[in-house]
This record gives C-alpha cells, structure tokens and sequence, in this order.
C-alpha cells in the first residue's frame, strides 16, 4: 500500500514535527494512541542520497545497499579486515538503486526477511 493511500484511509494521523534527520520514514502520531506510525516511500520519495545505512544480514555479509545484489563477506574475519571491508562497504554505497516498480524489481535476490530491511 502506498504511503499517500494509508495517509487517505487514516486521515486522523497527524505528522511528528520533531527532526527525523537520517531517517527515512516520514513519522507521524494518531492522537489518542501510544507510539507512532512510520511510512516509507522508496519509490515515490527517492531518500538514496540521503541514506547512510549498510545491512549486516544474519549470515555474515554486508549489504552497502537494501536493493542491490552486492554483498561484502565478513564471515570469519578478524577485527582490522572486518574494519576494512566496513569502509569498503560504505564507500561502494551507490547514489541510487535504481528506478523499482513492478517492471524494474529489486536487485536483492533476497527477500526482506531474509535480509533484515
């Protein structure tokens, strides 16, 4: 479901005006309720300039982005390598994924679960 038709079905959520700097979630609050909602657009609101996070997923590699197929091992590697391909996978992040939609699918080859996204 798209941001804007959640925003449509729930007209009573109100936007947090605190600074969400590095955060790619738009943040907004239902008055009444505890907690808030997070709505992500990566499609309509391309944020990939703006990212500065890398994915470790659960079988040792490092993702330098969510939709990309790259990933950098770190499996059994002592500190000063692990440090190293840390660096090396922040600075191969790339400005952009890439257009996604139905006809443009992720490049992952994982699915979200399994990356931890």
């Amino acid at each position: 479901m798209k941001a804007s038709e959640v925003l449509n079905a729930v007209p009573e959520l109100r936007p947090v005006s605190e600074d969400s700097k590095g955060s790619v979630a738009s943040l907004y609050t239902l008055p009444g309720a505890p907690g808030r909602v997070g709505l992500i657009s990566p499609i309509s609101s391309h944020f990939c300039g703006e990212c500065n996070r890398i994915r470790l997923t659960a079988d040792g590699k490092l993702k330098p982005c969510l939709h990309s197929n790259e990933e950098i091992s770190i499996k059994g590697l002592g500190y000063n390598e692990m440090v190293m391909k840390f660096k090396e996978a922040i600075f191969r992040k790339p400005a952009w994924h890439g257009p996604l939609g139905s006809e443009n699918p992720s490049h992952a080859e994982r699915s979200m679960n399994q990356i931890g996204g």
